[in-house]
């Protein structure tokens, strides 16, 4: 059985892609975010631990986390976007099956 907690840091975990866009939404500023909202990006994208402190804090340690770390973010967005490498999709070739003809 889940307890408590665990529920609660899986509901914040699974805010994070929301929280996402909606940073993004706002031109990646941090202070349009709720607590929770970069709580949540601090822990899904950074590992990071919940900052103590009033919310000038948790703004302050995750445009921290983002400095330090600019591509955790840009990964995350790519792979939302579809915008990353992508492995071409199989079409039949002539024979109309999927195996190289090696004739």
């Amino acid at each position: 059985k889940k307890s408590k907690k665990d529920a609660q840091q899986t509901a914040q975990l699974d805010l994070a892609p929301q929280a996402l866009a909606k940073l993004k939404s706002r031109g990646d500023d941090v202070n349009k975010l709720t607590v929770k909202e970069i709580d949540s990006i601090l822990a899904r994208y950074f590992a990071a631990a919940e900052p103590k402190g009033n919310k000038d804090a948790h703004v302050k340690a995750l445009q921290q986390a983002i400095a330090a770390n600019p591509d955790a973010l840009a990964a995350v967005e790519s792979a939302a976007t579809g915008s990353g490498t992508r492995a071409p999709i199989a079409e039949p070739d002539d024979d109309g099956d999927y195996e190289p003809d090696l004739e």
